[in-house]
C-alpha cells in the first residue's frame, strides 16, 4: 500500500524526529525500532553488508510500524534504482565532493523533471504497478527524499555550488570522515570538525535546504547537546547504530552481573 512519507510530513508540522542507522542486517532490529517508536531507520548499505534481498525484507519490516526506511547507498545509481523499486522513502548518498556528484545523485533518485531515474511500471514501491502513471511519478519525487553527506574537505570547498543543485531535500555531515580530510583524524569533536559542521548548516540554511544531524544519545550532556542541535536547525536527528545501542545493553548488563557476583 502507498505510504506517504511520514518524516518530511511530520518536519512540515514543525515536529522534530528521530531515527537509527541499522548496519547489522536484521529485519528484526527494525522491527524493534519501529515498536520502540523511532520515526525513521536508516539501513546503512554502505558499510553495512546486507544484501539485496535482506534490504527489502529490512524496507517491508519499518513499514509495519510505521517507520520511514532511508538507505544509505554509495553513489551508483543502479543500487540506488534498486533500493527505490523496493519501497525506500529516502537515499542518503556519502561522500559527495561537488556539483556534478550531487547531479548525480539527482538523476538517479528523481523522476524527470527533477532527474532520471529509471521507471519499472511493476515495483514494489508503486505497489506493483496498482499505483501508476503521470500521479505516481509527481508522488515519488514529492516523497522520496535525497540527502547528501558533505564529509570531505573538497565537498566543503564547493558547498555553495553543490546546494545550488535542484533537487536536494537535506544535507548532513560526517564527522569521522570530516575529521579525516581535515587532518586530525578521529577527532571528531575537534574545532576544525566544528567548525565545518556550522558552516554545513549555516550554508544549508541560506539555501533553503534542511539539515540532519547525529549524535550520541548515551553521552553525559545529551539533553544540552540535543538542545543545541534543534537550535541550529536540524529537525530531523539520528541517534547512532543499533550496534551501539546492542553493545551498550550488553555491557551495562554484564557490569551488573558481575557486580552482583562480587558482594555475594
Amino acid at each position: 500500500m502507498i505510504r506517504n512519507n511520514q518524516v518530511k510530513e511530520r518536519i512540515k508540522q514543525g515536529q522534530t524526529v528521530f531515527g537509527v542507522y541499522s548496519v547489522i542486517p536484521s529485519p528484526e532490529l527494525v522491527e524493534l525500532a519501529g515498536l520502540c517508536g523511532f520515526d525513521y531507520i536508516r539501513i546503512d548499505c554502505h558499510h553495512g553488508h546486507a544484501n539485496l534481498e535482506t534490504i527489502a525484507n529490512m524496507i517491508r519490516a519499518a513499514e509495519i510500524f510505521d517507520l520511514t526506511p532511508f538507505a544509505r547507498v554509495y553513489n551508483d545509481p543502479q543500487r540506488i534504482l534498486s533500493v527505490l523499486d523496493m519501497g525506500a522513502r529516502g537515499i542518503i548518498v556519502p561522500d559527495i565532493h561537488d556539483a556534478a556528484d550531487a547531479r548525480a545523485a539527482v538523476e538517479s533518485t528523481k523522476f524527470k523533471p527533477l532527474g532520471d531515474r529509471g521507471l519499472f511500471t511493476n515495483s514494489r514501491s508503486s505497489d506493483y504497478g496498482e499505483f501508476k502513471g503521470k500521479e505516481y511519478l509527481e508522488w515519488a519525487n514529492d516523497n522520496v527524499m535525497l540527502g547528501l553527506q558533505i564529509e570531505n574537505s573538497a565537498a566543503l570547498k564547493n558547498l555553495e555550488e553543490i546546494l545550488k543543485v535542484e533537487g536536494i531535500d537535506f544535507v548532513m555531515g560526517g564527522r569521522n570522515d570530516l575529521s579525516q580530510s581535515l587532518g586530525v583524524a578521529g577527532q571528531k569533536d575537534h574545532p576544525l570538525v566544528i567548525e565545518a559542521e556550522n558552516r554545513i548548516i549555516n550554508c544549508a540554511s541560506k539555501a533553503g535546504i534542511m539539515v540532519s544531524l547525529s549524535m550520541n544519545p548515551h553521552q553525559a550532556n545529551f539533553e544540552e547537546q540535543l538542545k543545541v542541535l534543534i537550535k541550529k536547525g536540524s529537525n530531523m536527528i539520528t541517534l547512532g547504530t543499533d550496534i551501539s545501542f546492542v553493545q551498550r545493553i550488553y555491557k551495562e548488563t554484564l557490569k551488573k552481573l558481575k557486580g552482583a557476583i562480587a558482594g555475594c
